[in-house]
């Protein structure tokens, strides 16, 4: 169903919003879950987590694929460097 929503004639802003939307509403469903059977990596970290699709999507947005490619390769890339 959601496929066929974004693969329709819809402006680029509708689909970017929805596909927003259904990450943070998935995120914050996975994170509550988490949270209420007190698990690491609960609804703190299912929200940005949804927070990074939304970066995602802004650099697709901004370069195209390349742009989303580069946008993941620097957050993965920031949050492996050792620390000092």
């Amino acid at each position: 169903m959601l496929t066929s929503l974004l693969t329709s004639p819809l402006p680029e802003e509708l689909k970017s919003a929805i596909s927003q939307l259904v990450a943070f509403v998935l995120g914050t469903v996975i994170g509550a879950e988490r949270q209420y059977l007190q698990r690491t990596a609960g609804l703190r970290t299912a929200v940005l987590a949804a927070g990074a699709a939304a970066f995602v999507d802004l650099g697709m947005r901004l370069a195209g694929g390349d742009g989303a490619t580069r946008t993941v390769s620097l957050a993965t890339g920031a949050a492996s460097m050792p620390s000092r």
